[in-house]
């Protein structure tokens, strides 16, 4: 089976973030395979090769970003939580109160 289809399979479709398990065969099979997206969507296993081709140009402006500041190493990918949005904790304890986010307002 092909990267699309295994990746349907196992929720890959399902536009989630990458985990960092993901993310580690990602930069191992693309420094094997380089930009071969069919490669390194079958060595990552949980993602199809459109997936890994927006990943990895994703990865790549931000690799370069990264070392025109003058960093080395590899960036990190992991997301960042936006402050001025209620994480899932937040919501679901807003839900238990009626909707009321302690905004001023409910919903």
């Amino acid at each position: 089976a092909g990267g699309a289809e295994r990746a349907g399979e196992q929720g890959g479709g399902s536009g989630r973030y990458w985990t960092e398990n993901e993310h580690q065969r990602f930069i191992e099979a693309m420094t094997v395979h380089g930009l071969d997206y069919d490669a390194i969507a079958e060595k990552v296993g949980t993602r199809n090769t459109a997936q890994v081709r927006s990943h990895s140009q994703k990865f790549l402006k931000k690799l370069l970003e990264h070392h025109r500041e003058g960093k080395e190493g590899l960036p990190s990918m992991s997301r960042k939580k936006d402050k001025g949005r209620p994480g899932r904790a937040e919501l679901a304890a807003a839900a238990g109160r009626g909707g009321h986010l302690g905004l001023g307002f409910a919903h």
